[in-house]
């Protein structure tokens, strides 16, 4: 079976979905309020986590503020 096959088969076996018909789009990262596929395709974060949805992905503020938190000390 061709790897992507195989993948696309795990991720929807084993994370939850959001919608009926999973659009599959795999992320290779994720600014402010959009997320970027390998190609380079720009799309709306309209699903954004709890920890995205008010300040955006990859905030320099936030990243800054865990970063120094795991620095001193970090549990979970």
């Amino acid at each position: 079976m061709h790897n992507e096959t195989v993948l696309r088969k795990q991720f929807l076996a084993h994370v939850g979905q959001t919608s009926p018909s999973p659009m599959l789009i795999e992320v290779e990262r994720a600014e402010g309020t959009f997320f970027y596929t390998p190609e380079g395709r720009r799309y709306y974060d309209l699903v954004a986590g709890v920890s995205v949805s008010n300040v955006g992905h990859a905030n320099p503020a936030v990243v800054r503020a865990v970063q120094e938190q795991a620095a001193r000390y970090m549990h979970v």
